[in-house]
């Protein structure tokens, strides 16, 4: 039984137990066997132990790529108590309308994991739960979209599909210039919470957007990787956006082979970034034109007071598959003037320009080490040599 129908049928329940209580009434010995019945339902199949809702109707889809289950997952979600967790067995599932998180904070995660376990894989094999977006799918904001504070997800893996959905609906608006229909997730809430979790092959944009000024937001140890497609006008994608944030932290995250910037900021005061790394292969598919870029948009603060960037590794592999590693400021794009907070204790390795500050003030740059940056190196104009 889908478990959306048992807290349906236990809705019920409560119902008829308030409807006899007012009229002080007893329930008859058929009613109470009733309740018990319904009560022991939800106990092995609607809801776990810990009395999390367990969304036991998708596993019969696991692994069908001709079903749609994204009605019986929006329902799960839909219809759990405040912060309730939720939980998906593990399996693969498909999706073709997007998952919104914007009645009630929920934590959504796969059944049987809890936040201290090791995170999810990337790999093609993994025990976690995987939302894989259709080709139909055509939403903004992408496949997961948060507007309600307090939401958390932990071992997740949500999958962008971008091969699959390159030439859709979708795909050509990212190749036109509107990628806010090609993220994974986005969230412009407050207290949002992301870990152990996996968001890989979004098909343009990001894979993981952060915007509407939210504060409290927590972002560690995931993977995102493989987001975009480098080489591809409109098809490539950030790793991690975060328009303009406050009292943050991005912590022990890695980014692999993302196309855009991997990790890129607008604005964040009193924000930690630290522990993360970034890096890239010999694919110039899935080359970036920036590692770590701290800047300001046009329309964001460029804030960074008291902000902590430090103890990030960057890595663009031995084809030095990035433009730049640690890029504060913007003049490459436009003029902006980001300032505040401190920058220190960060590798840069394998650059084609290890290190470069632009238009940036009142920001404390030090003790960071680049190497092996610079000279020759294969970019979409030929080989090039970088200072």
């Amino acid at each position: 039984m889908n478990s959306w129908l048992v807290d349906e049928k236990f809705k019920e329940v409560l119902n008829k137990l308030n409807f006899m209580k007012g009229n002080k009434k007893l329930p008859s010995l058929l009613s109470l066997v009733f309740i018990i019945f319904v009560f022991s339902i939800v106990s092995n199949e609607g809801l776990a132990s810990n009395g999390s809702l367990i969304c036991d109707g998708m596993k019969q889809y696991n692994g069908r790529a001709d079903i749609d289950v994204s009605s019986v997952l929006q329902q799960c979600i839909n219809n759990a108590m405040s912060n309730q967790i939720v939980e998906i067995p593990p399996g693969k599932y498909y999706i073709a309308n997007q998952i919104r998180f914007n009645l009630k904070p929920v934590r959504l995660q796969t059944q049987g994991k809890s936040e201290t376990m090791p995170k999810c894989s990337y790999q093609e094999t993994h025990d976690c739960a995987e939302l894989i977006a259709l080709p139909s799918l055509n939403a903004y904001g992408g496949v997961i979209y948060i507007t309600i504070g307090n939401v958390v997800i932990d071992h997740i893996v949500v999958n962008g599909n971008k091969y699959q959905r390159e030439n859709s609906d979708s795909g050509v608006r990212c190749k036109t210039g509107d990628n806010t229909y090609g993220f994974n997730i986005q969230s412009e809430a407050s207290y949002f919470t992301i870990t152990n979790s996996v968001s890989k092959n979004a098909l343009c944009g990001t894979s993981l957007a952060v915007y509407n000024m939210p504060n409290n937001v927590s972002i560690f140890n995931n993977t995102f990787v493989s987001n975009g497609i480098h080489n591809k006008s409109g098809l490539f994608s950030d790793g991690v956006t975060v328009n303009d944030c406050t009292n943050s932290s991005f912590t022990n995250n890695e980014f692999l082979d993302n196309t855009d910037i991997d990790f890129i900021f607008g604005g964040c005061e009193n924000c930690i970034v630290s522990n993360n790394t970034i890096t890239h292969t010999a694919s110039f598919g899935g080359s970036a034109f920036a590692g770590l870029m701290i800047h300001a948009w046009l329309n964001t603060s460029g804030n960074y007071t008291n902000a902590d960037f430090s103890n990030n590794t960057i890595n663009c592999g031995e084809q030095k598959m990035c433009g730049f590693g640690l890029y504060i400021g913007s003049d490459s794009w436009y003029v902006s003037n980001p300032f505040g907070g401190s920058v220190h204790n960060n590798v840069i390795t394998n650059a084609q320009q290890g290190l470069i500050i632009d238009d940036a003030h009142d920001i404390q740059v030090y003790n960071n080490f680049v190497s092996n940056s610079g000279g020759p190196s294969n970019t979409s104009c030929g080989v090039r040599v970088g200072g």
